[in-house]
């Protein structure tokens, strides 16, 4: 339904200036005098050449925001995965390493725009933080089913 009625704008915002042309200029039969077509084509070139410039300007911007919202999250899950990928080579031992982790987690909460990952990562805080205190067992399938969400997630 949206996109049929982005269709029938396109079109209408298209021919209005032809359907004004027409209505203002219609009396008159249509000319063989490549002179009053060459005014009906700067008429035409004048109008349209202001509004794609306007369209091709707009696209332009979005698709830079675009871009640069997917640089950003694709800057933080390589951060994300190099943390937990240190945590995984060296032994824990440092809190604050651990709650700087879980800052970059909530910090990244609104770039990520992912629920599941989020909670993903809470929960390897969590495991982390019971791997530190020494109240559970390394879980090796763990920590690589987060790093391989955080890789599916780079590679989208």
């Amino acid at each position: 339904m949206r996109v049929k009625c982005l269709y029938i704008l396109v079109f209408l915002f298209v021919s209005f200036p032809l359907i004004l042309y027409v209505y203002n200029f219609g009396k008159y039969n249509i000319s063989g005098d490549p002179e009053k077509w060459a005014f009906f084509g700067d008429y035409v070139g004048g109008v349209y050449s202001v509004v794609l410039a306007g369209i091709i300007t707009y696209l332009t911007y979005k698709l830079n925001n675009i871009g640069e919202t997917k640089k950003e999250k694709r800057e933080l899950l390589k951060i994300l995965y190099a943390t937990i990928s240190e945590f995984n080579l060296f032994p824990l031992n440092n809190q604050e390493h651990l709650n700087d982790f879980l800052l970059q987690v909530y910090s990244s909460e609104l770039t990520l725009n992912d629920k599941k990952l989020f909670r993903e990562l809470i929960s390897m805080y969590d495991y982390y933080l019971s791997l530190n205190n020494n109240t559970c067992e390394k879980d090796v399938q763990k920590e690589q089913n987060i790093l391989n969400l955080l890789k599916a997630k780079y590679n989208e």
